[in-house]
């Protein structure tokens, strides 16, 4: 029995590269399913612990490892994967708070599934309409994570950091030669022609690879057009799926500017925040 969200890798759009995909995806795969189901469910003890931090006015969201939704708390334990839910209760939380003047995500992650995404990088959207929102990183920023932090006022990235990878990502293998050549032929009745596509042991047809195209498309334009929304000024060649170092990054508009460090980006919010009064 394959756990869901190893199933997900395997099935689902993902805004994540191919490289951190392929590893998570051959971790999960060494744990036995009985791990899954004979660990203690106490989601309480993973879900109540707060991302976010006070100090002196500007609260502080680690963001941090693989991003998905509804991660069972094995997962969360043993890869570090960030579930989005707890991300959005951070962000009402610092929005909520009257002592919190700006919020810095402090972001280190890959990227993760496209479900929950959107509605998270629209929270730090709305979140930025009433305080002062930067997003910064000194590791990586890429794909969900980007996604997200795109919808800050401002992402300010160390010159080394990796950022970037504007893309979408769905991973299909084609397993009909291997049921082949066990000699098994796998038939699928359904009721619709893209019902059932990409099922182990067949193979896609053009007009089912089409649709599922269309579909990608699709997530990517939704990530095109946050990104820009926030009047960055980004070519489309620039996202193509590629990563920057942070330097590179802030030359194509793809970070606003290069920082020292966590300390540079949190000087610079607290400057807009004295500012503003």
């Amino acid at each position: 029995m394959t756990h869901q969200f190893t199933t997900s890798l395997r099935r689902d759009p993902w805004y994540l590269n191919e490289i951190d995909h392929g590893e998570l995806l051959k971790c999960l795969e060494d744990i036995p399913a009985e791990a899954f189901a004979a660990y203690d469910l106490d989601e309480e003890k993973f879900s109540s612990s707060s991302l976010m931090s006070v100090n002196d006015g500007v609260a502080r969201i680690d963001i941090s490892g693989p991003l998905a939704t509804k991660v069972h708390p094995l997962v969360q334990a043993m890869f570090g994967v960030c579930d989005m839910g707890n991300v959005q209760d951070a962000l009402a939380q610092a929005n909520a708070d009257s002592s919190v003047k700006g919020i810095l995500l402090n972001i280190d992650s890959p990227g993760g599934t496209v479900r929950g995404t959107p509605e998270t990088a629209n929270m730090v959207g709305a979140v930025a309409c009433n305080k002062p929102v930067y997003a910064f990183t000194d590791s990586m920023m890429a794909s969900a994570a980007y996604y997200i932090g795109s919808q800050a006022d401002a992402i300010y990235a160390t010159e080394s950091s990796t950022i970037g990878s504007i893309g979408v990502m769905l991973p299909h293998v084609d397993m009909s030669e291997k049921a082949k050549a066990q000699g098994l032929k796998v038939r699928v009745f359904t009721s619709g022609k893209f019902k059932a596509a990409g099922y182990p042991g067949t193979s896609l047809t053009e007009e089912q690879a089409d649709n599922i195209q269309d579909g990608i498309d699709a997530m990517f334009t939704d990530f095109r057009e946050a990104v820009l929304r926030r009047g960055r000024n980004i070519s489309d060649e620039t996202m193509q799926g590629q990563t920057f170092s942070g330097k590179v990054g802030a030359e194509l508009n793809v970070a606003t500017d290069t920082v020292s460090g966590y300390a540079d980006a949190d000087r610079r919010l607290r400057q807009l925040i004295s500012l503003r009064g």
